[in-house]
């Protein structure tokens, strides 16, 4: 089954998100998923790439600054990621539902990878 993702990130940690795609109505916070900022921004993106390992589509949400930072990483260290990316979002503190009512939008219809310069 291709695992598709949706990750929120703040100024304090990153939640990761698995989001089954059939049916694409759970949204399921894994084990060890949550990634806390315990040292600078290189050493962050690092635990958040780690945990996003084996993703096929990945969705960022998020204030501005931080997913603009990790994807300021990703383009700049992990090309392979971003080509898995199929959407951004500039969101602040979503709850559960918020998150997948993104995901379903984003995951059902975009199925063309976003391309980035």
């Amino acid at each position: 089954m291709r695992r598709h993702v949706a990750i929120w990130v703040d100024h304090h940690e990153a939640r990761v998100f698995e989001v089954h795609p059939h049916p694409l109505d759970q949204l399921t916070p894994r084990g060890e998923q949550r990634v806390p900022r315990l040292g600078p921004g290189p050493c962050f993106h690092r635990a958040v790439v780690r945990a996003l390992g084996g993703t096929e589509r990945v969705l960022l949400l998020g204030p501005r600054v931080p997913k603009g930072r990790l994807l300021r990483y990703l383009l700049d260290h992990h090309r392979t990621i971003v080509a898995d990316v199929v959407g951004t979002k500039t969101v602040t503190h979503p709850t559960d539902a918020q998150l997948l009512a993104y995901a379903r939008w984003h995951f059902r219809s975009r199925p063309r990878r976003l391309t980035w310069a």
